[in-house]
């Protein structure tokens, strides 16, 4: 049976990179955040750039990019289910894993709800407030708690050998619990003011409150980091000196790999219907749930379309090359989704127009060219027919109104998610056949 052989290896070197690059992102969203709310600008593009860069504020650059990072810590708690599901072969050990599983579930949803915004209105919902009053509050801090208190025992039970993971992982913990702390301190803070209406909060609290779910994240991401490190120390032990790389090598049958995916994607398709009328793209003021699927769904293509170009010969820089686009393509169809910049207002002016046209078409044009670019790498008909359906749904996602744009996107890159898989195989299967021939 043909398997999908997933080897991801990155170098001290590499690791130190992502981390700055992450701590250099969370600082610069933090300053955008405090200039948007201490400096007054009269410059409109100048605001508009502090307003993309706020935090405090939702469908913006820095809201997409708290909830792709919550999005990633999800994606790294994938692979450590699927490194410890594969080394384990005790029973109990790998029904432990499963917790892994977990996590990332808590964390695709708290990445939904960055963007959708549901924390802020959830305890007033019919689902949580049945018996009226405060009730439904009490019940999502209930919940909060119990989410809480898993995540606390898993990570002592798991993470407990693995050195600094654990206390990455509490640290993490203890700052997201902190969020509601802080919450309930400003509603206090406001209700003791002398006018309430006159109530501003102060930017220090506002810093500290923002400040802690990214950094909460960046905790967690670290954490799985560090298992996974542990994870090769491991298995290094026994065959080789241990180096300080990451190195997880994991399989799966292709058809279950394709079946997986298929499966999580109708889900999404599911999650798309049920939210789809919750909000409609013309507000700012509110987080918009929709928006989050195709952002999601084009994020993962750029993470995959990263592996490839990590993993492709690299004497091969020509199609190389063409995946870095691919992920560059992705990583801003994600951005444009998961801000609503494809709704701004800006797009409607005589001044936003011709812009708005000229970086649909470019983006449209990169498409055609990777496209016929992918269709040439593999032979696999299928993986052809969806890379094309991603041409031709992109570009009516980006030609249709607006309203329908982002259940379009995330179709675009859902055919596309598909398709890679094909890709992942063939270059997988090149570098298997390179390893094996004769010096």
């Amino acid at each position: 049976m043909k398997k999908l052989l997933i080897h991801i290896r990155l170098s001290p070197g590499q690791l130190r990179w992502c981390l700055g690059a992450i701590l250099a992102a969370n600082l610069l969203v933090l300053a955008g955040t405090w200039a948007a709310h201490a400096l007054h600008v009269k410059s409109y593009g100048f605001k508009t750039a502090l307003w993309l860069l706020d935090l405090a504020r939702e469908n913006t650059i820095a809201t997409w990019y708290s909830s792709m990072l919550l999005l990633s810590v999800a994606v790294m708690s994938a692979v450590c289910f699927s490194a410890d599901w594969q080394r384990f072969h005790r029973w109990r050990d790998r029904y432990l894993s499963g917790g892994w599983l977990l996590f990332s579930m808590v964390f695709v949803t708290l990445s939904f709800d960055e963007i959708g915004s549901f924390h802020e209105t959830i305890g007033d919902t019919k689902a949580f407030n049945s018996f009226g009053g405060y009730s439904g509050w009490a019940l999502f801090y209930i919940v909060i708690l119990l989410v809480g208190g898993f995540m606390l025992t898993f990570s002592f039970v798991r993470l407990i050998r693995s050195g600094w993971s654990v206390v990455f992982a509490v640290a993490g913990l203890l700052l997201f619990l902190s969020n509601p702390l802080q919450e309930n301190y400003e509603i206090a803070a406001f209700r003791a003011a002398p006018d309430p209406s006159l109530w501003i909060r102060p930017v220090s609290l506002l810093l500290l409150e923002e400040g802690s779910e990214i950094f909460a994240s960046t905790c967690f991401l670290v954490a799985t980091a560090t298992y996974l490190l542990h994870i090769t120390k491991q298995q290094a032990a026994s065959l080789l000196p241990y180096t300080p790389h990451l190195s997880i090598h994991f399989s799966f049958a292709r058809k279950t790999a394709f079946v997986s995916l298929l499966f999580i994607l109708l889900v999404l398709v599911a999650g798309l219907a049920a939210v789809a009328g919750a909000a409609e793209v013309s507000g700012h003021a509110n987080g918009i749930p929709k928006n989050w699927f195709p952002s999601a769904t084009a994020f993962v293509v750029f993470v995959i379309s990263l592996y490839i170009y990590h993993i492709a010969d690299r004497a091969d820089r020509y199609n190389r090359y063409f995946y870095l686009l691919l992920a560059f393509v992705s990583v801003s169809v994600s951005m444009y989704y998961g801000s609503n910049l494809y709704a701004h207002p800006l797009w409607e002016t005589a001044q936003g127009m011709l812009p708005s046209m000229a970086l649909k078409l470019l983006c449209v044009l990169a498409a055609v060219i990777l496209c016929l670019r992918l269709i040439i790498v593999v032979e696999d008909k299928w993986s052809r027919f969806r890379t094309a359906a991603w041409v031709v749904f992109l570009s009516a996602a980006f030609s249709l109104h607006h309203l329908y744009a982002a259940g379009l996107a995330f179709a675009a890159f859902a055919f596309l998610l598909l398709a890679l898989t094909a890709h992942v195989y063939r270059w997988q299967a090149n570098a298997a056949d390179a390893k094996a021939e004769p010096l």
